[in-house]
């Protein structure tokens, strides 16, 4: 795909994303999170198995991509948060515990080569 076309296309879906914002008649971050969780919808149904039974490692690679840069971008704002000062306990192991489970989808990220539809 040209990469002309392709910019198209994602302002095309940046469009798109704003019209379903704009229909769930809610404000700033419950808007968003409204129309991205119906596009999330068909993120998965895209990420299905040819027969629809189960959902393809391979094709939620991105999904899952998506997951580790929220975890880890929320590690960084805690982090941020208290860099002037002590961490408190229950914080730093929810920072552990967000770290740990990024780590954990990368790890299904990187053992995922192909698609189970071409087994």
């Amino acid at each position: 795909m040209s990469e002309t076309r392709n910019e198209a296309i994602r302002n095309g879906l940046l469009q798109y994303v704003g019209a379903l914002m704009a229909e769930t008649h809610r404000e700033g971050a419950e808007a968003a999170h409204v129309a991205l969780a119906q596009l999330s919808e068909v993120w998965l149904e895209a990420s299905k198995t040819k027969d629809d039974k189960h959902y393809d490692t391979y094709k939620a690679k991105p999904i899952l991509r998506a997951a580790v840069l929220v975890l880890n971008d929320y590690v960084s704002q805690l982090q941020e948060q208290f860099k002037d000062g002590e961490i408190p306990q229950m914080v730093s192991t929810k920072a552990a515990e967000y770290c740990m489970a990024a780590e954990s989808i990368n790890e299904i990220i990187e053992a995922t080569k192909e698609s189970m539809d071409d087994n």
